[in-house]
């Protein structure tokens, strides 16, 4: 199902906390939570404190709501995610376009620590997605026909979302000249997500890049994906952690987030900046 099972009092939980209407929901991955402590007035929720919310049981991702302003917007920001490697169901790891769409946001920006494939990307490298490859297995709309017994789309919806141009990408130009300003590398990329845990292998790293895809990771995707048929503008933004595609250099959980721990100043001060200029 894409709807979580307890969504409308996880929706109550968060409306009785922040009391106020975000415009956008913000979605930090492994490493990159320092961007939350940029937030003006910060109202902070443990994900514990909420009934039937999200757990991570992997290091990088603190697992707290942040509410307050950043870069002159209401701001809702997730530190940290579901993954499906933890066991968890699409209704748990769209979770965040979930609240956002039910709180009444614009838009969902969703970050990403990558592996890149293009040759030419390097760590501590940008990524703006501009598209996307699901090598999943699954994906929200699928579970949501699949698990239920009737239809779940008899509010007038239907699970044949159209796909193209779902990333909005009209910022670019602005942000751009924001990174070249600062000295940080900007691409403008294919994102393609795995489920995990597991780094790909050296021929499946090959088969990816094959495909299309310029970086790697094991989420974003489903959020994505949820958040297009719930109607919200999408956003994407990856920092490269890792080299996937160099043979011989070793992939590690702690070497992703020690990349994302080296880059996090620059990260934080682009996604800033990417919030200012969307929606």
């Amino acid at each position: 199902m894409l709807f979580h099972p307890s969504f409308n009092s996880i929706k109550k939980n968060i409306k009785e906390r922040i009391r106020e209407t975000p415009r956008v929901v913000l979605v930090l991955g492994s490493g990159l939570s320092e961007v939350a402590d940029n937030v003006e007035n910060p109202v902070s929720v443990q994900y514990e404190d909420i009934p039937d919310f999200l757990r991570s049981k992997v290091a990088g991702h603190r697992g707290y709501l942040v509410y307050g302003k950043l870069g002159g917007k209401k701001i809702l920001i997730f530190a940290g995610r579901a993954h499906l490697y933890e066991g968890a169901a699409m209704y748990e790891v769209t979770l965040p376009a979930q609240v956002a769409s039910g709180l009444g946001a614009e838009a969902v920006i969703l970050t990403s620590s990558a592996g890149a494939l293009n040759p030419d990307y390097r760590a501590g490298d940008l990524v703006l997605v501009h598209d996307q490859i699901n090598l999943m297995g699954t994906n929200p709309l699928f579970e949501a026909v699949f698990v239920r017994k009737k239809n779940p789309f008899e509010s007038g919806r239907t699970p044949f979302v159209d796909m193209d141009a779902m990333f909005d990408t009209s910022f670019e130009e602005a942000l751009r000249a924001y990174t070249d300003s600062v000295g940080v590398a900007l691409h403008r990329g294919v994102a393609a997500a795995v489920p995990g845990p597991i780094y790909e292998t050296p021929a499946e790293r090959r088969m990816i890049r094959a495909l299309g895809a310029d970086v790697v990771s094991m989420s974003t995707i489903p959020e994505a994906i949820a958040a297009r048929y719930l109607g919200l503008r999408i956003a994407a933004l990856d920092l490269v952690t890792n080299e996937a595609h160099r043979s011989g250099q070793g992939l590690s959980h702690e070497h992703v987030l020690k990349s994302a721990a080296e880059g996090a100043a620059d990260f934080a001060k682009a996604v800033i900046r990417l919030v200012e200029l969307f929606p």
